[in-house]
């Protein structure tokens, strides 16, 4: 029963970190997500205020009644230029911070599922050595509780118990 219970509760332990995993998973995907949104409304921001700058600089240069033309002509040029850098950057590093949120829920599941995997192979192999020493009910020796002709005395105790048995040297004649 008791070694029944551990591999019980091994499996249901496993089961939960794979499920973390998943869990995780889906949070770096939705996280990524909602950082493609905001950037894309920050972009959508942004080429607006852009573009009222420059209607307003070309306002201002037919208001002062210069022409468009020469290094007024420039100076809109490389300011249309420098935007366009400006909006670029924007959702370079947009994408740029949703690919890490959605790799971090990748790396958090890869993460569990090892953890799982371990829990699985240390909890089952108590529970086998726990089964080989005991039974399956935690007592008496293997094979399923009572009648057993395995000693219920671990290999482990027996050794420890040995290390303590003084032994007689022939050599010395000092035990």
């Amino acid at each position: 029963m008791a070694t029944g219970a551990m591999v019980a509760g091994t499996l249901y332990s496993a089961n939960e970190q794979r499920k973390a995993g998943k869990d995780a998973k889906r949070a770096g995907r939705a996280n990524a997500a909602a950082q493609l949104a905001e950037t894309k409304e920050a972009a959508r921001r942004l080429s607006g205020q852009q573009a009222n700058d420059r209607a307003y600089t070309r306002t201002a240069v037919a208001a002062s009644g210069l022409e468009l033309s020469g290094s007024n002509s420039l100076y809109l040029q490389a300011m249309e230029a420098e935007q366009q850098k400006e909006l670029a950057w924007l959702n370079k590093a947009g994408a740029t911070s949703a690919n890490l949120l959605e790799q971090q829920g990748k790396d958090a599941q890869r993460i569990a599922n090892a953890g799982a995997v371990s829990t699985l192979a240390t909890g089952l192999g108590s529970a086998a050595t726990m089964y080989d020493q005991f039974g399956w009910m935690g007592f008496g020796g293997g094979g399923g509780g009572g009648g057993s002709t395995k000693p219920s005395i671990s290999m482990k105790t027996f050794n420890r118990a040995s290390a303590l048995t003084p032994t007689f040297n022939a050599n010395t004649g000092i035990a």
